[in-house]
């Protein structure tokens, strides 16, 4: 994670930018959140913001995005879903100003 500047050395292909919509926390802007490429539409209709936090291994959204999961089937903390693998649900992609970020 970056803040305002890059090297160029330490990475391959385009940089994207992304304006911060809320300084404290550096929240940007969140499109949609897709499991295995399917849409969730968690942000559909709603003021989405994301915050980039280095020192968490944790993800964490308001009980609304939680329902939004349940309701596509996918495993929360509050929604316990049976499954082999975890790649069973495939990967998780953050839309976030028109990009997907696997």
């Amino acid at each position: 994670m970056t803040f305002g500047y890059y090297d160029k050395e330490k990475f391959k292909g385009e940089m994207h930018w992304n304006d911060v919509k809320f300084k404290y926390m550096y929240g940007v802007q969140l499109d949609d959140i897709k499991f295995n490429g399917k849409s969730t539409n968690v942000c559909k209709d709603k003021d989405c913001l994301i915050t980039f936090d280095s020192g968490t291994s944790l993800m964490s959204v308001p009980k609304w995005a939680t329902a939004n999961f349940a309701e596509h089937g996918i495993p929360t903390s509050d929604n316990i879903v049976k499954c082999n693998s975890e790649k069973d649900f495939g990967d998780m992609t953050l839309v976030i100003g028109g990009k997907d970020y696997l």
